[in-house]
C-alpha cells in the first residue's frame, strides 16, 4: 500500500536510470515537495540515480540503505580512507516553527532555554543530521547552523540574536553532540566525528560568498544572504572555510539538495555547469549521497511538532504507531536486519524493542556520551 515504506522503496527502485540534466530537474523539484508537503504518494514520482555504481559498503552499512541519489565520481570513491563526509544541523525544525511564533513577546530567553534543552535533540534531526558512512572512511564533519537559526529565532520571538545563537550553540554542545556520535557508534562507526558552528564561521562564510559571487557574476539580496550561505555549504567554497584538503562528499537527506537553489535563481547558472563530482567542473573534489529522510505516514517528520516525533524528553515513553513503524525501521535499522526481521516476521513488538534499543543507544544517558553501544 502506498504509506508502508516498502512500497516506497519498491517504487524508488523500478526505475533505474544514469543521472543527466533532466533527471536531476526532476529529482530536484520533487525534493522540493518533499519538503514542503506531507504526502506519501510521491514515490509514484522519485527517480533513482544510478547507485549500483558505489561500492556496496556505502549501501549496506549506516544509512546507506536509504540512498537514493548518488553523484560522485570513481577517483573521490577510491579516496575513502581520506574523504571527509559533511553534513549540517538544523537547530529547529519547521515542523515547530508555528508554535515558536505564537510565543513573540511572551518568552524571554529564559523560556526558550527551558523548553529547548527539556527535548533537544529530536531523533529526526540526529539521524538526518549526515549519513553514516562506512568503517574505514577518512572522517565525518557536519556543521550546526546554530547562528542561521539564532536569528530566525530572534525574529520570531524578539529576543536579542545575541542570545538566541549563544543558547543554540550551547545547547548542542551539551546536548547535541552526544546524541549524533552515540547515533555513530550505535551504527557501527568509530571513526571521528566532528562538528562546527556557522556561529564560528560567519566572516569565513561572508569571503566564501562574496568569492562565489564573483565567479557566478551576480549578487546576493541582503534578505537571501543567511540562506544563500546554506547553499555555499553545497559548493567546494564550503570546503576552503572548513580547510578541508581532500575529496568530500556531501551526504543527507535528499530533499536538501536544491532547496535553496529554488529559492535562488542566482545559482542556476552554476549548477549546470558544476555537477558534483564532474572532473571538469569546479566541484571535481566534492561528491554527492542523497538518502531519503525521516518519514512517518503523515509525511516528512520535520514538518512534524515536537511532540508528535522521538526526543530527549519522550523517547522512552513515545509511542510508535503501527502505520510508521516501516518508516521507523528504513530510518534506523540496517538493511540486513530489514530483510531478516521485517521482512520476514513483521513481528510488531519486535521491531517496537528494537527501535527502543536503538533509541535508548542514543539517548539514555540524558543526550551525554555512551563509551559502549
Amino acid at each position: 500500500m502506498p504509506g508502508d515504506i516498502n512500497y516506497f522503496m519498491a517504487k524508488l527502485t523500478a526505475e533505474q536510470m544514469t543521472p543527466n540534466k533532466s533527471n536531476k530537474i526532476s529529482l530536484s523539484q520533487l525534493a522540493i515537495e518533499l519538503y514542503k508537503t506531507n504526502n506519501p504518494d510521491l514515490s509514484d514520482r522519485i527517480k533513482q540515480s544510478n547507485t549500483e555504481s558505489l561500492d556496496s559498503l556505502w549501501q549496506k552499512k549506516g544509512t546507506g540503505s536509504r540512498l537514493v541519489l548518488a553523484e560522485v565520481n570513481e577517483q573521490i570513491l577510491k579516496t575513502k580512507e581520506k574523504v571527509s563526509v559533511l553534513g549540517g544541523i538544523c537547530s529547529i525544525a519547521k515542523g515547530d516553527e508555528p508554535f515558536l511564533r505564537e510565543k513573540k513577546g511572551q518568552w524571554d530567553i529564559n523560556d526558550l532555554n527551558n523548553w529547548i534543552k527539556s527535548w533537544y535533540p529530536r531523533l529526526d534531526q540526529v539521524i538526518d543530521c549526515v549519513g553514516v558512512p562506512p568503517k574505514g572512511t577518512g572522517k565525518v564533519l557536519y556543521v550546526c547552523e546554530d547562528s542561521i537559526w539564532g536569528l530566525k529565532l530572534a525574529k520570531w520571538l524578539d529576543i536579542p540574536q545575541e542570545e538566541t545563537i549563544a543558547l543554540l550553540k550551547k545547547v548542542h554542545e551539551e546536548q547535541g553532540e552526544a546524541c549524533i556520535l552515540n547515533w555513530f557508534q550505535a551504527q557501527g562507526y568509530r571513526g571521528e566525528v566532528k562538528v562546527v558552528y556557522t556561529s564560528d564561521l560567519e566572516k569565513s562564510l561572508e569571503v566564501g560568498l562574496s568569492s562565489w559571487e564573483r565567479i557566478m557574476k551576480t549578487k546576493f539580496r541582503k534578505k537571501d544572504r543567511p540562506g544563500a550561505k546554506v547553499e555555499l555549504m553545497y559548493t567546494p567554497f564550503w570546503l576552503d572555510i572548513l580547510g578541508e584538503t581532500e575529496p568530500a562528499i556531501i551526504y543527507e537527506p535528499v530533499d536538501h539538495i536544491q532547496f535553496d537553489s529554488y529559492r535562488y535563481p542566482e545559482t542556476s547558472n552554476w549548477e549546470a555547469t558544476n555537477a558534483f563530482g564532474d572532473p571538469n567542473g569546479y566541484c571535481d573534489n566534492l561528491g554527492y549521497l542523497g538518502f531519503f529522510p525521516s518519514w512517518s505516514s503523515e509525511g516528512a517528520t520535520r514538518n512534524l511538532s515536537l511532540e508528535k516525533v522521538p526526543n530527549l524528553a519522550n523517547w522512552d515513553s513515545f509511542e510508535i504507531a503501527t502505520p510508521d513503524l516501516s518508516f521507523y525501521i528504513s530510518s534506523l535499522l540496517t538493511e540486513e536486519y530489514i530483510d531478516y526481521q521485517y521482512r520476514e516476521t513483521k513481528n510488531a513488538i519486535e521491531l517496537r524493542k528494537y527501535i527502543g534499543n536503538v533509541m535508548r543507544k542514543i539517548y539514555s544517558n540524558g543526550g551525554t556520551r555512551n563509551e559502549k553501544s
